[in-house]
């Protein structure tokens, strides 16, 4: 596509804006297709010095100032490809972009569209984050200190997403973003007004503004996950915890960080559900963020406030999220490996499964449980209520315990499926004999097999919770309540009853993997009437 480069290259001081405008646009229709890595670059080179004579007040650059941004937007769309990448993300092309980005500063889309070029050249060429970092372009610190000073949430967006690349990249770098000041503040309190500012600006709908918002909480998860590893932070485990562990999200933490959680869990509080989903991004991206913040004696009055008997409204709100969402996903009593539970992900969110979806909702709910004694109770009193109908099958029901259960037995979901084990695990004490009492072992036998808990657990004493209510016994295996002992003269007919109940129970641990085949009592029993022996 020379003829592209020659249009170009034939426009002048005095070509009418109307035939440099339509020049670019020719560049941006098919700067992603039909352009030959020679032309795109030689494009790129003829713009990038046209746009530097521009910023520098030069009358005889090509471009005027109305034609900056068109001309900014026609070097992104030809730096999307590798080739034309390569080119922008050299140092001295990358200060030069950054430098354009400053100069045009009275035009928004023109400093935007600089801004992304960087952002665009940092995704595709891996290489190039380290010496973007450096001190010959130095565009870490450029990237904070407009992040410091812009409230455009299109220029938050793209400032957030360079800054979580170099920190991805070049993980060293983030001790100095955090450790330094810019204008007098911390990095900290910057992210943690702009978070304040975009959440209110979601609210009121204002462009950009969500975009924006889930970038700058990624960038918080990142900061949150890499700069306690780089201090001599507090560890979050506890001291019979294996230190040959690798360390996760969580396990450390530097109270210079503290200041992320407020604005963060505002964000979660404030932003309203979504539709059709009723979780999607930013709220999604301020859930991840919290899950990388720890609940610690500094940190636990601002997760849960003073009382320590109370459910607090970020507990309430976890679970109304969580139940809407497992409404939506698994409407009634639908079998959770339904084909189409899947095709409504697919058609929702093409890019998203719902493990990805939904198990950080379900890890924060855990961390609750784990933490805090009254989220604990909260939690089970929500999924398995004290006034509880237990006359038919939990694992039928069409609530959030029936859908919780059928996800332990999921073969299409098996993150969800662990994250809800632990989940419930977590509610009833972190004590399997807790749980299987409270739900019933056969329910859970697969989960706590895979625990380690290879048969029925005792029931203990140290309890804080009482499955029954009522004086009628639970069956210890299904968790409905146990019938009064029929008479062993039973006719044939309910005989045969009896031993298909038994059938569908060890069927259903077979396949959890409670049991193994050759456990299975009633496998044997047919076996031997088959076979004979």
């Amino acid at each position: 596509m020379t003829d592209i480069l020659q249009s170009y290259a034939a426009l002048s001081a005095s070509s009418s804006s109307s035939d440099v405008s339509a020049v670019l646009q020719s560049i941006i229709d098919t700067s992603s297709s039909a352009v030959d890595a020679s032309t795109r670059t030689e494009l790129l080179k003829c713009l990038l010095r046209d746009l530097k004579a521009l910023s520098n007040g030069s009358v005889s650059s090509t471009l005027s100032s109305d034609d900056a941004a068109q001309a900014l937007l026609a070097l992104k769309m030809l730096g999307r490809s590798p080739a034309g990448s390569e080119y922008l993300a050299s140092p001295a092309n990358l200060s030069t972009l950054l430098a354009l980005s400053s100069s045009f500063k009275d035009d928004p889309v023109a400093s935007s569209e600089a801004l992304r070029c960087v952002a665009n050249a940092l995704v595709l060429i891996e290489e190039a984050r380290t010496p973007f970092l450096e001190k010959e372009v130095d565009g870490g610190t450029f990237a904070i200190s407009t992040l410091e000073e812009t409230s455009l949430p299109d220029h938050i967006f793209v400032l957030s997403r360079i800054l979580h690349r170099c920190i991805v990249s070049g993980p060293p770098f983030v001790r100095t973003m955090v450790e330094s000041k810019w204008n007098g503040r911390s990095l900290v309190e910057i992210i943690g007004t702009k978070i304040n500012t975009l959440t209110d600006e979601v609210l009121a709908g204002t462009r950009m503004a969500r975009e924006a918002l889930c970038d700058l909480l990624k960038l918080t998860s990142v900061i949150a996950i890499h700069y306690p590893k780089m201090v001599e932070a507090e560890p979050q485990h506890s001291k019979d915890a294996d230190p040959n562990e690798r360390i996760v999200l969580g396990d450390c933490w530097s109270h210079k960080l503290d200041g992320l959680l407020p604005p963060t869990l505002r964000a979660f509080m404030s932003l309203p559900p979504t539709s059709p989903s009723p979780i999607a991004i930013p709220l999604t991206n301020a859930i991840h963020a919290l899950i990388t913040i720890p609940i610690n004696p500094e940190l636990r009055p601002v997760w849960f406030g003073t009382s320590n008997t109370t459910p607090t409204p970020v507990v309430q709100r976890a679970c109304d999220l969580l139940d809407a969402s497992f409404s939506h996903y698994f409407p009634g009593a639908i079998d959770v490996d339904d084909e189409s539970v899947r095709d409504r992900c697919k058609a929702e969110s093409p890019d998203d499964r719902i493990d990805d979806l939904l198990l950080p909702l379900v890890a924060l709910l855990t961390k609750f449980c784990i933490a805090d004694e009254a989220s604990r109770v909260h939690v089970r009193q929500w999924i398995v209520p004290d006034n509880l109908d237990r006359t038919v099958p939990l694992e039928g029901r069409a609530d959030i315990l029936g859908r919780c259960l059928r996800l332990l037995g999921s073969v299409y979901h098996p993150g969800l499926k662990a994250a809800v084990g632990e989940m419930l695990f977590a509610m009833c004490d972190s004590d399997a004999a807790n749980l299987s009492s409270l739900v019933g072992y056969g329910n859970v036998a697969g989960f706590l097999f895979h625990k380690g808990v290879l048969n029925a657990p005792a029931t203990t004493t140290n309890s804080t919770f009482n499955p029954s209510t009522s004086d009628t016994p639970i069956n210890p295996i299904t968790g409905m309540k146990q019938e009064p002992k029929q008479s062993l003269d039973m006719t044939d007919e309910e005989k045969a009853q009896e031993m298909e109940k038994l059938f569908v129970l060890f069927d259903r641990m077979e396949k959890t993997g409670a049991i193994s085949p050759d456990q299975n009592p009633m496998r044997t029993v047919i076996q031997k009437a088959t076979f004979g022996g």
